[in-house]
C-alpha cells in the first residue's frame, strides 16, 4: 500500500462476521397456524357496569364568580372532572346556590384537601343525597 491512500473497504479485514457466513432459519408460518386456517379473533371480554348515581353532593362555597379562589377551584375541578358527585357551587356574594352542570367530580381526599386548602375546610363539604 501506498502512503497517503486509504485503503479501499474491500481491502480492509473485518473482525465481524458477513451476512453471507450468518445462520437464516425459515419459519413455515402456515403450519403454525394451520394450512389455509384462518382464526376468529377472539371474542372481547365486555363488561358495563351499570353506572349508579352517587349518594354524595359536593358543595362549595365560594367568595365570589370573579374571585382567585373561584378560579383556582374551576381548575381543580376540571382535573377531577370524570366521577360521579354532582358538584354545587354558593356564591357568597351574590347568595346563590348554582349546580355546575358539566361537572361531575370524582372526589379524592387529595382534591378535599386541595380545596379545604384553597377555600377553607369549612367551605367544603360532602352530603349525603335525601
Amino acid at each position: 500500500m501506498r502512503e497517503g491512500i486509504a485503503p479501499t473497504p474491500a481491502a480492509q479485514k473485518s473482525s465481524a462476521p458477513s451476512a453471507d457466513n450468518s445462520k437464516r432459519v425459515k419459519v413455515n408460518l402456515s403450519a403454525l397456524v394451520g394450512a389455509g386456517e384462518r382464526q376468529a379473533a377472539p371474542e372481547p371480554n365486555v363488561y358495563s357496569p351499570k353506572v349508579e348515581k352517587s349518594p354524595c353532593d359536593l358543595y362549595l362555597k365560594v367568595p365570589g364568580e370573579n374571585s382567585g379562589e373561584f378560579n383556582r377551584v374551576k381548575s381543580i375541578l376540571e382535573i377531577y372532572n370524570y366521577g360521579r358527585q354532582d358538584v354545587y357551587i354558593y356564591f357568597d356574594d351574590t347568595k346563590k346556590l348554582v349546580r355546575a352542570l358539566d361537572t361531575h367530580a370524582f372526589v379524592t381526599d387529595t382534591m378535599l384537601e386541595t380545596l379545604g386548602r384553597i377555600l377553607g375546610k369549612e367551605n367544603v363539604k360532602l352530603k349525603e343525597k335525601k
